[in-house]
């Protein structure tokens, strides 16, 4: 069997190339510089995963292709012979290509495996009423945030999703909290995580979020687990497509900065950022620690902890215009947040307060997307937070069934 590896396993003359000094060869643009040495290099093709150690001769030879050229342009013809040889390794591993062959179309690399599903749901295939996917970017913020998938899912593995032997639909999850069965009947998915290449344009990878949510299925409720706060603007853009949008975040810090006018949308500007966009009606922001500003933008509402506190159906009663799109700042989950004081009363929202505010959410508005984001795995108590942001993504999906987000 061949090692694709191997730098000298390659005949000759490989079949297929013909005479090569009739071609013009050039690098491939998948190329890379691997790691160096004071006398090797090793190159190799991301996109195949080949890979060839080269001495620093044999590396200067091939820089000498970066930009479409015949053999006998680069070496004297006395040397043509043994240089055949390497061209000819070069060709096969696809480090060198023939610069006027056709390109093979590759199709764009939309999604990656993981390691844990969330609840130990099936791989997304057949059509489900939620879909959870992953979004490990974490460069548009300041929280450490894109192990957060991973966490949030192998913590989720507490939740064992089962069928029912009867009927074979989902069991669901019976919530102690508050004595009642959630999510029976309703069908999970995991579709894995949103490839994300490090160091690429913002745009490219938000582009690839909406390409994946739009192979979702029209019926699913995506569930997006990030990733700093911009990624729920990535997730929104993509579902203001389907109809009017509101999109209310649920956090201890405003995300209603001035857009700044950068191509990276930061965390903090996802409100004035998405108010530019057709289809967003309008951005909600549940449970600030601090008041409100004095005048928040027309299409802006804020309302602080104290005011969801006083009266949180007749606040979330109000008529947006719209579905909503709902996002978690897992920044809710922190010490400094839940911690309460003497008399039982957290500075922030408490967990089962959360809850109380996502239900009513959704017995008033239809749920149709749920990000969750912002959670910072290097805090010491970030399997903690984990726990919660499991606890609220089944609270969120159970509120989306509620006004008809999801099949009963």
């Amino acid at each position: 069997m061949r090692n694709p590896d191997s730098s000298v396993d390659a005949p000759d003359s490989p079949a297929g190339w013909g005479d090569l000094s009739t071609i013009r060869l050039v690098l491939s643009d998948d190329l890379i510089l691997e790691s160096q040495d004071a006398t090797h290099v090793t190159v190799a093709n991301t996109a195949t995963a080949a890979r060839m150690k080269l001495s620093t001769a044999a590396y200067q030879f091939l820089k000498a292709f970066a930009k479409p050229r015949r053999l006998e342009e680069v070496v004297p013809p006395g040397a043509a012979a043994g240089a055949r040889a390497q061209v000819g390794r070069l060709l096969e591993k696809r480090l060198l290509l023939d610069a006027d062959a056709p390109r093979a179309v590759r199709a764009d690399r939309l999604r990656t495996t993981v390691p844990y599903r969330f609840c130990n749901a099936p791989a997304h295939g057949a059509a489900s009423d939620f879909v959870v996917l992953g979004v490990p970017y974490d460069l548009a913020g300041a929280v450490d945030c894109r192990a957060a998938p991973t966490a949030i899912r192998q913590k989720s593995l507490d939740y064992l999703y089962r069928m029912r032997i009867a009927d074979g639909r989902p069991n669901g999850w019976f919530d102690a909290n508050r004595e009642t069965w959630i999510m029976r009947g309703a069908s999970l998915a995991d579709a894995g995580d949103v490839y994300v290449e490090y160091g690429e344009e913002q745009a490219e990878l938000f582009g690839r979020i909406a390409s994946v949510l739009g192979t979702l299925g029209e019926g699913a409720v995506p569930v997006v687990l990030g990733g700093d706060g911009s990624v729920t603007y990535a997730v929104a853009a993509a579902l203001r497509r389907r109809g009017p949008l509101t999109v209310v975040r649920l956090s201890a810090e405003l995300a209603t900065s001035p857009a700044s006018g950068a191509e990276v949308i930061g965390a903090e500007e996802v409100a004035a950022r998405l108010l530019e966009l057709e289809g967003v009606e309008r951005f909600v922001s549940l449970g600030g620690l601090k008041p409100p500003p004095a005048s928040p933008s027309g299409r802006v509402t804020v309302y602080d902890v104290e005011a969801l506190r006083r009266a949180p159906l007749d606040t979330l009663a109000c008529d947006w215009g719209g579905d909503v799109h709902l996002s978690i700042d897992l920044g809710l989950t922190t010490p400094e947040c839940m911690r309460t004081d003497e008399h039982g009363v957290s500075a922030g929202l408490s967990q089962a307060e959360l809850r109380g505010v996502i239900s009513a959410l959704g017995q008033r508005h239809r749920i149709v997307g749920i990000d969750l984001v912002g959670l910072d795995t290097r805090s010491r108590l970030a399997h903690l937070s984990a726990a919660v942001a499991c606890d609220l993504a089944l609270t969120a999906m159970e509120a989306s069934r509620g006004h008809g987000g999801a099949e009963r």
